[in-house]
C-alpha cells in the first residue's frame, strides 16, 4: 500500500487504487509488510481492510493487485495463493513478479505493459 522500504504513505497511488475500487463496491483487503507503521484511519477511509498475512489477504479473491515493488512478494508461495484462489487474476502493476512464478498455480498473471498483459 506504501512505496517498498518506506513507510510514507502519503500520496500513495496504491491507495488511490484502493479507494477507487471501494467505491465501485469492491471489497479490499490489503497487505504491507509494514502495515503497523500505518495509520488505520488511512486504510479506513480508503475502504481497506489490512492483514498482516499475505496469504489471508489473497484467500478466495478474484484478483491480486501488486501496487508496490516489496521484494517479499517475489518469495510468496504462489502455487499456495493459486488453491485458495483459484482462477484468480494477478495484476502486476510494478512487473515485480515473473510470469514463470505464476504458471501452472491456477492464477492468471497480467503484467504492466507485457504481452498478455495489460
Amino acid at each position: 500500500m506504501q512505496g517498498a522500504n518506506t513507510t510514507d504513505v502519503r500520496d500513495s497511488p496504491a491507495l488511490r487504487v484502493c479507494g477507487g475500487l471501494t467505491a465501485a463496491g469492491a471489497q479490499v483487503s490489503g497487505y504491507d509488510p509494514r502495515l503497523g507503521s500505518i495509520d488505520p484511519a488511512t486504510l479506513h477511509r480508503c475502504g481497506v481492510v489490512g492483514v498482516d498475512d499475505p496469504y489471508v489477504a489473497t484467500k478466495g479473491a478474484n484478483a491480486i493487485l501488486v501496487l508496490t515493488e516489496w521484494p517479499q512478494f517475489r518469495d510468496l508461495d504462489w502455487p499456495s495463493i493459486g488453491e485458495q484462489a483459484p482462477g484468480a487474476v494477478v495484476l502486476d502493476t510494478r512487473n515485480l513478479l515473473s510470469c514463470n512464478a505464476i504458471d501452472g498455480t491456477g492464477l492468471r498473471y497480467l503484467g504492466n505493459g507485457t504481452v498478455g498483459g495489460y
